[in-house]
């Protein structure tokens, strides 16, 4: 049975697109919670509704939402009465803000938890407008004094897809399917296990055939070490979320920097957790086939290194695969490909065809760079600094290539000795230069690479275009300007940060050209 944790009708609207018979039961939570990044909020009180109701129902799926409106750095909740609405909108209008959705979907203790983001532009409004809109009573039990789900509202243009698409699609990904699979394993059905890793430094994404997104959680481990012997605490979101508990019986670890292996046994441990939680089983264990996506930018001994991770981690087979090849093999069947995939350390460049990369290289730019960059510009123009969850936040928030916005983000600082501290105000005008500096490296690699384009492949590029691909590539306006710059169509997946590990699904069913693209014979 499927059991929505709220009795909101918007959300019981939404889910009867996806199923055709579901529950409500309303969770009653405290939704305070100890987070002011709008995305750790909304993905905290989301686990929180759907664990309320999961401990009551631990054998069927719980899915749990919250959704929060962020303008000009605040979080924006559901209006007081009608004059506090008009107020809201009176706010929002003619302006850009972003809309935060937070779900988490409860499978027999299997939980994934994950947001979504859209950046919404809301027209300018006439007073009289906003007062008959109040005036018609569905404002007042919104978040933002708004309906973001409401596609044909006259007010918004949104820079982003559909927020409501998103979240749909996610849910869709995750909720019955993923019962079904698990229930066949269970049961003893399934004979083998075909999963996926994206080894990525920031986030690492499991993928299992015939299912799709199981995991998609951050790089972190904690691990213990009691008497000589490491063990791990937490992985995934857990682990990170102890990095605020001080103790001193275990530490915080990110075992993969820059798509390598950093730290070996910790790595092992984490990687046989997400491996744990992808494919439980009661009694006999199943063949576990993996295909890993890594940096085309990585030698063969960290190759190597990552195959040995992944079987002391309780694969049975291990597959290395470039991740440019993997989003290649997720699109529609093309002569060749040009992939840029900015992940979070990494950014990957190539150009692929049916033999495989003709040209590819990996550039140590991605989010965690545009970071820093926020993070120096502040000490070089405020001298003051800023923490890199701060640095996070602000380029998840306002960070956008768009020329003449000027949305603003108010932030907490320090002094560069760490005594004061002083909130300061950020707008996407001002950090436009130093993270366009970064983006422009990456289309200057973009545009010599265009150059080793074989003419065989090069109308089915031009046709085709650009494929944009990694978590980067959600920032507002970062299609539009590669495109303009670099003069080819630019194509963002509905999911860029899950697109490689996707696309290398294809592979299970095609193994002869998995075969091809990594020189074996016999697959």
């Amino acid at each position: 049975m499927i059991i929505l944790a709220s009795d909101s009708p918007r959300r019981r609207e939404l889910l009867a697109t996806l199923v055709g018979e579901f529950h409500t039961e309303p969770s009653r939570v405290d939704e305070r919670v100890p987070y002011k990044a709008p995305w750790r909020m909304v993905e905290a009180i989301a686990e929180k509704k759907c664990d309320a109701v999961a401990g009551r129902h631990p054998e069927d799926v719980v899915i749990g939402a919250d959704t929060v409106v962020v303008f000009g750095g605040k979080v924006m909740g559901k209006p007081k009465d009608a004059a506090h609405a008009v107020e809201m909108l009176r706010a929002l209008a003619g302006k850009r803000h972003t809309v935060y959705t937070g779900v988490c979907v409860s499978d027999r203790g299997v939980k994934t938890v994950w947001h979504e983001v859209s950046h919404v532009y809301m027209q300018k409004m006439s007073d009289e407008f906003i007062v008959r809109y109040v005036a018609g009573g569905s404002p007042l039990d919104k978040a933002g004094a708004y309906g973001v789900q409401d596609e044909g509202n006259p007010m918004m243009l949104a820079y982003s897809p559909s927020h409501r698409r998103k979240v749909r699609r996610r849910i869709r990904q995750h909720h019955g399917i993923v019962s079904r699979a698990i229930g066949r394993i269970i049961e003893g059905e399934m004979k083998q296990a075909e999963l996926v890793i994206d080894i990525g430094s920031r986030n690492t994404t499991v993928c299992s055939r015939g299912v799709g997104v199981l995991i998609h959680e951050p790089t972190v481990a904690a691990i213990s070490n009691r008497g000589g012997k490491m063990a791990l605490v937490q992985a995934g979101r857990q682990a990170e979320r102890l990095a605020a508990v001080k103790q001193a019986d275990f530490q915080i670890l990110n075992p993969v920097k820059e798509g390598t292996i950093f730290h070996e046994r910790a790595a092992a441990l984490m990687y046989r957790e997400f491996i744990r939680r992808a494919v439980p089983y009661r009694i006999f264990k199943p063949k576990i086939k993996v295909i890993a996506c890594v940096s085309c930018g990585i030698g063969n001994m960290d190759k190597r290194t990552i195959e040995r991770v992944l079987l002391k981690a309780g694969a049975d087979e291990v597959t290395i695969i470039e991740s440019p090849l993997a989003v290649f093999e997720g699109m529609e069947r093309r002569e060749g490909a040009f992939v840029i995939d900015i992940g979070a350390s990494k950014s990957e460049i190539a150009v692929c065809d049916e033999n495989g990369i003709i040209a590819g290289c990996s550039l140590n730019i991605g989010g965690d760079t545009i970071n820093n960059a926020i993070v120096d510009y502040v000490v070089d123009v405020y001298r003051c600094k800023i923490r890199m969850s701060g640095a996070e936040d602000v380029k998840r928030q306002i960070v956008n290539m768009y020329e003449g916005d000027r949305s603003p983000i108010v932030v907490n600082t320090e002094s560069l000795h760490g005594e004061d501290r002083a909130r300061i105000k950020l707008t996407a005008a001002e950090l436009r230069e130093p993270v366009g500096r970064l983006i422009d490296k990456i289309v200057e690699v973009a545009f010599n690479m265009s150059a080793q384009i074989p003419e065989s492949i090069a109308m089915d590029i031009c046709n085709g275009g650009i494929t944009l691909c990694g978590g980067t590539a959600y920032m507002p306006g970062l299609a539009d300007y590669i495109e303009r710059k670099l003069e080819i169509p630019v194509y963002v997946p509905d999911m860029p940060e899950t697109a490689a590990a996707m696309g290398a699904l294809g592979f299970y069913r095609d193994k002869e050209r998995l075969a091809s693209f990594i020189n074996v014979e016999n697959l």
